[in-house]
C-alpha cells in the first residue's frame, strides 16, 4: 500500500513539472496585470522565459529572463534564476518566494551608474557601484536576514558636480543573519581609496530612514578646495578625523 502512494506522488509530481515545462509563459500575464505589473514581450515557457519590458512600482525592467527550479514547488516555495536590466545597471542571481510571502535572494549581484540613484536617496551620486548579495530574506519589505556588501567607485567629492572635482571609492558591508528584534541594519563603511579617509556606519531603520554616522581625514595628496570643505564638518577629534552625519529615508 506504501508503494502505491509513492507512485502516485511520484506521477503527480511528474505530471506538474510537465506542465510548468510546457506551459506557456504568458499564463502569468493575468497575475502580473492583477498586481499593477505591466509587461510586454513575454516569451518561452513557465520553466524558462523572457519579458521584454516590465513596469513594477515605477521601475523599469528590461530583457528579464527566469529559470525556474520546479522541484522547490514540493517545498512550498518558487524559485528561479534571473537577470534583468534597469535603468543603468544589471541584475542576477537566484530569488525564491514561500507561500508564507517571504523573499530570498541567494548569490545575487547588481552593478551599474549611481546617478539614476540620486533621486531614490536624495543625495547627488556619480560613480559606479557593485552589490553582492551572499543571503536575504525579506518579509513585510524589510529584511530578516542580510549578508551583502557593496562597493561604490569614482565618487565624486563634490556637491556642486564638477566634473573636475576629485574622486572616491567605498565600501559597505552588512552582516545581519538574522537581523535583531529591533529590525536595526548597521553596515560597516570604509573607503577603498581616494583623497578622504573616511570610517563609519550607515545605520538602516524600518520602513525606510538612513542614516550615515562618518568620521572622515584628508589624506596628504587631498586638493586645498577639499581641505577647506572639510573646516565645515565640525572639531578634529584624537585621531585627526572629523564627524559627519547624514540622515535621510529611501
Amino acid at each position: 500500500m506504501k508503494r502505491n502512494y509513492i507512485f502516485a506522488l511520484s506521477g503527480a509530481a511528474t505530471f506538474i513539472l510537465s506542465l510548468l515545462i510546457l506551459a506557456p509563459a504568458k499564463l502569468i500575464q493575468g497575475t502580473l496585470s492583477d498586481n499593477n505589473i505591466r509587461a510586454t514581450g513575454i516569451q518561452g515557457s513557465l520553466w524558462s522565459g523572457q519579458i521584454q519590458t516590465m513596469s513594477v512600482q515605477g521601475w523599469q525592467l528590461s530583457e528579464t529572463e527566469w529559470t525556474m527550479n520546479p522541484l522547490t514547488l514540493l517545498l512550498g516555495r518558487v524559485s528561479a534564476d534571473i537577470k534583468t536590466r534597469y535603468p543603468g545597471g544589471t541584475a542576477a542571481g537566484g530569488l525564491s518566494l514561500s507561500l508564507g510571502g517571504r523573499l530570498s535572494l541567494v548569490n545575487f549581484d547588481a552593478e551599474g551608474n549611481l546617478s539614476p540613484l540620486s533621486n531614490l536617496l536624495q543625495l547627488p551620486l556619480s560613480g559606479r557601484y557593485q552589490a553582492q548579495v551572499e543571503t536575504a530574506e525579506f518579509k513585510d519589505a524589510w529584511p530578516e536576514v542580510l549578508v551583502a556588501e557593496a562597493t561604490v567607485t569614482g565618487v565624486l567629492l563634490d556637491i556642486t558636480g564638477n566634473p573636475d572635482a576629485p574622486r572616491g571609492d567605498y565600501s559597505i558591508q552588512f552582516n545581519h543573519d538574522p537581523v535583531g528584534d529591533d529590525q536595526m541594519l548597521n553596515g560597516l563603511i570604509k573607503d577603498e581609496g581616494g583623497p578622504l579617509d573616511i570610517v563609519g556606519q550607515a545605520i538602516l531603520t524600518p520602513p525606510a530612514s538612513y542614516e550615515l554616522q562618518l568620521k572622515v581625514a584628508a589624506r596628504p595628496e587631498a586638493p586645498k578646495d577639499l581641505l577647506q570643505a572639510l573646516q565645515f564638518a565640525g572639531p578634529v577629534d584624537a585621531e585627526g578625523r572629523r564627524e559627519v552625519a547624514l540622515t535621510g529615508s529611501l
